[in-house]
């Protein structure tokens, strides 16, 4: 990474039930954090376990720039 380059984000792993409410409780103080690697039971087949496992379990948590 170049120097006053930031990352959009930081990606977290939590438990997959607790995703959601990590997500919800967050929010509340105004941080909105996206779901990118959202994957449904229909792409079982064509990935590993461990890949739609971690599409389900991962979060990402903003990170903001401005000064």
């Amino acid at each position: 990474m170049d120097r006053g380059e930031v990352p959009l984000a930081f990606p977290v792993v939590v438990k997959r039930k607790l995703r959601n409410q990590l997500k919800a409780f967050l929010a509340e103080y105004n941080i909105f954090c996206p779901i990118h690697w959202d994957l449904n039971q229909k792409y079982l087949n064509e990935l590993s376990k461990d890949d739609y496992c971690l599409s389900q379990s991962i979060l990402s948590i903003p990170i903001d720039q401005r000064v």
